[in-house]
């Protein structure tokens, strides 16, 4: 009987052990290259959107030409990282029950809407406002250099909010898994 309630005390503890240690591999396999790759895709937007704010800055047309050629080169330096994020937080999501870790997943597939701006169609009205990627604002004929500071400085406030939002999940699932 005591050999038997040993034996259940050791068997608990090894399941401890094993989750314990299966949290650690989460965090060191899929939390740790997750919230480092994005980091990149953050800090790319980021060093983007300034660049472009210096460059259109200056007001001549060739100013503006360089900063849309800029746009569309750099959008496709991190195009497979970019989608190798969402997937993977697309995954995480939909494959853990972990509260937390669901959380870090939503935050980053939400902080890629943060990087989109505010493109009108034929008049200013929000009822005619259409949330667009700035490659795509950019491309418009009617491109209004005013429209696009304006826009970037507000896609600029979005990703420091949603990148802060990434970072507490980050935080908690951290803690959660250590």
């Amino acid at each position: 009987m005591i050999d038997s309630f040993l034996h259940l005390i050791d068997r608990i503890i090894q399941l401890i052990k094993d989750r314990d240690k299966a949290s650690h591999e989460v965090l060191a396999l899929i939390v740790e290259p997750l919230f480092a790759e994005m980091a990149l895709v953050v800090n790319d937007y980021l060093s983007l959107y300034l660049e472009t704010l210096e460059v259109i800055g200056d007001d001549s047309d060739e100013s503006l030409t360089m900063a849309i050629r800029n746009i569309t080169a750099r959008r496709q330096e991190l195009l497979t990282t970019r989608i190798k994020v969402r997937e993977m937080a697309r995954t995480v999501g939909d494959s853990f029950r972990n509260q937390q870790l669901v959380d870090f997943a939503e935050e980053i597939l939400h902080f890629f809407h943060s990087s989109r701006i505010v493109a009108y169609r034929t008049s200013s009205t929000p009822s005619t406002s259409l949330k667009v990627e700035l490659h795509e604002f950019v491309e418009r004929p009617d491109l209004d250099r005013s429209a696009l500071k304006s826009n970037i400085e507000q896609a600029l406030r979005n990703i420091e909010i949603n990148w802060a939002s990434v970072t507490r999940a980050y935080c908690r699932v951290k803690i959660t898994l250590v």
